[in-house]
Order: C-alpha cells, then structure tokens, then sequence
C-alpha cells in the first residue's frame, strides 16, 4: 500500500515528462479540397420499376438498337449515368440514362428504382 502510494506521484511526474508535439500555426487560412462536399460515388444495386420490360440500350437515346430487354424486379450493377435523350413518361420527364456495365446498355432513369439517381451514381467518365 504504501509503495503504490509513493508510485502515484512519480506517475504523474513521467506523465507532465512526456514531449509534446509541435506548435502549429492556426492563424493562416486553410483552403479546402474541391471536392470536399463531394461524396464518394460507386456502383448502386438497382431494380428495374414502371414497366413490364425495359429496353436496355446501346446508346442514351430511344433511336439506338436495343441489347436487352430487362423485366421489372429485376436487379442490376449500375456504375455512372450519362446525358441523354429526354423520356417523357406519365408527364415526367428524365434525360439520365443508367449505365450497366455487365449488359454493356443504358436504361433511361423512370425505369430504375429510387436508389438510382445521378448523385449516386456518378457521371459516366466517357459522357
């Protein structure tokens, strides 16, 4: 008891013993990154909504050749969107075309579910 109780003020003197690190200047601005706000985009899981079937394209537009046909609840890897041609569908319109990089297609943004939006998915570095 006695040695633990002479040990607690030797403690505290090592503690205050130990370097510090080096005083730094907070005094100049710090400018942030560009792309600070900027969340990281990846791949989203997405499921094909407001149709039966779904033509999955070779390009963003309606006038390119159709690869695929997908069937509604099905789900895919989307990885980026790309601008194009704008679908009008009950009113709405959407010129976001998903890209699928297993099927090689886009389907226009009304037919893939709420998980799938630009700010997800990122722009297609090609677009």
């Amino acid at each position: 008891m006695k040695l633990s109780l002479a040990l607690i003020p030797l403690l505290s003197l090592g503690i205050t013993a130990v370097p510090v690190a080096d005083v730094y200047d907070l005094s100049t601005p710090v400018t942030p990154r560009e792309d600070a706000n900027i969340l990281e985009k990846r791949d989203r899981r997405c499921t094909i909504v407001g149709a039966d079937v779904v033509n999955c394209r070779e390009g963003f537009g309606t006038p390119t050749p159709i690869k695929h046909k997908l069937k509604r609840g099905s789900t895919y890897t989307f990885t980026c969107w790309a601008l194009g041609e704008r679908v009008i569908v009950d009113g709405n319109s959407n010129a976001s075309w998903q890209w699928i990089d297993s099927l090689k297609c886009y389907v226009n943004g009304h037919y893939t579910d709420s998980g799938c939006t630009s700010s997800a998915l990122g722009r297609c570095s090609w677009d």
